[in-house]
């Protein structure tokens, strides 16, 4: 069976390996596999093409790919823990020249976490130069160097100056990580769904759930990667049942329509019944909508930011590990085979996942950070959903014209401008 992946826009189905002969793929082999498995019928033009790659690009599918070896590795390198030299630092990705180079993580273990430094702390000077003004990746840039070098950091925390020498080192940064913050929101930061991800989450949950009144989970820029991953953590929020679904063609005759479905439950059984608060972006893709889909869908949480990415056709991988006859130099085709939808039947192909509270840019953090706070702070007895609709009605109100107060659609209205899908000037 070849291997279960999704990543940045691809989700990966399990499928039987073809039978066929020893050899490196030729084009016959990867007509073979077009005709059984791509997601829609292969135009005869595209099948009478001379080599795997033309058959490959005349599909005019960005997500079906014949890698490379050295393309695959970093594909497949996409979905781990990565490893680095430096400090074990991070700091937001938004961040312009005119904001503070402010921490956002401290990686435990490392060294930056071993000579003091915390979240929240702002680098003013690295090597004794003065970084304030200073472009974002450039400031980065000079904190970084080989292994064993050092580097002297400047910070300001609560007014005050202090400078600090780290040694850098390699160190390996998890796709996964989790700390409470003030009114016991607690912020889980997902990069990526790879095989270590359920194992993560069940860590931070477990190490914080006595103390979580909600949970904050932030998914920007995470492009998808392990189905089985994103599914399982799902039901850690949302409890046992179907959180994912995939169509693809099926040549058994007894079909009624000529498609198969393909169920991802979830093996976990639920661990909170807490709140969850979702933050997206326009680079949160394939697993990543799978998962914030089916949590949305089971009314476990609700969903602020951007629109995402609108990946809901599913592929699949075959590569040395799964067709080893078919790929010895270590290349491989991934096609798609699928289309995914949600527990609800709905699919965000396309037109990705609208959220409840859509907010752009820095301004989405905030938003999302006082959403969970609310929800953490809520008296005894009021219910979350119902506060949620309150404040979704003050939020969509914000949008409204004020021609159209009579207007029998004025809500719609409201809402339409509110996802940016209308605008006017309010004046007829």
């Amino acid at each position: 069976m070849k291997r279960i992946l999704r990543r940045g826009a691809a989700l990966l189905l399990t499928l039987a390996l073809l039978a066929l002969p020893v050899s490196a793929l030729t084009p016959e082999q990867t007509r073979d596999i077009l005709r059984e498995n791509y997601v829609d019928p292969v135009p005869e033009e595209v099948l009478s093409l001379p080599t795997v790659d033309e058959m490959v690009a005349a599909l005019r599918d960005p997500y079906s790919q014949h890698l490379t070896p050295q393309e695959y590795r970093q594909f497949m390198d996409t979905m781990e823990d990565s490893t680095l030299v430096g400090i074990g630092i991070s700091y937001a990705g938004e961040l312009t020249a005119q904001d503070p180079f402010e921490l956002l993580e401290v990686l435990e273990g490392g060294p930056a976490q071993r000579g003091g430094l915390l979240p929240g702390d702002v680098i003013v000077a690295v090597d004794h130069v003065d970084v304030r003004g200073m472009d974002p990746e450039e400031i980065s840039r000079r904190i970084q160097g080989e292994e064993g070098s050092s580097v002297v950091l400047t910070y300001l925390r609560d007014g005050q100056t202090a400078t600090v020498t780290l040694v850098r080192e390699t160190v390996t940064v998890p796709a996964t990580t989790g700390r409470l913050l003030e009114g016991g929101v607690c912020l889980i930061q997902c990069t990526t769904w790879g095989e270590e991800t359920p194992g993560y989450f069940h860590q931070i949950m477990g190490q914080y759930g006595a103390q979580t009144k909600c949970w904050l989970i932030d998914l920007r820029d995470n492009l998808g990667g392990v189905t089985d991953a994103a599914t399982d953590v799902a039901g850690l929020f949302c409890g046992v049942g179907n959180m994912l679904s995939l169509r693809y063609r099926t040549q058994d005759p007894e079909s009624p329509d000529g498609y198969a479905y393909q169920l991802f439950p979830s093996r976990f059984r639920g661990a909170t019944d807490k709140p969850v608060v979702i933050l997206v972006n326009g680079q949160s893709a394939s697993a990543s909508e799978s998962f914030t889909a089916a949590l949305r869908d089971y009314g476990a949480a609700v969903v602020v930011g951007e629109r995402t990415y609108g990946k809901g056709v599913a592929q699949s991988l075959w590569d040395q590990s799964s067709a080893p006859d078919l790929f010895p130099d270590g290349d491989a085709l991934k096609l798609t085979v699928a289309r995914a939808y949600s527990p609800a039947g709905n699919t965000c192909d396309s037109i990705g996942i609208l959220p409840d509270f859509p907010v752009y840019g820095r301004a989405a953090e905030s938003v999302a950070l006082g959403l969970a706070q609310t929800a953490a702070s809520l008296p005894e007895g009021e219910s979350w959903p119902v506060r949620v609709a309150q404040l979704q009605e003050e939020f969509i109100a914000e949008s409204a014209f004020p021609d159209t107060g009579d207007d029998p659609y004025q809500w719609a209205i409201s809402a339409l401008a509110a996802y940016g899908l209308v605008n006017g000037k309010g004046d007829g």
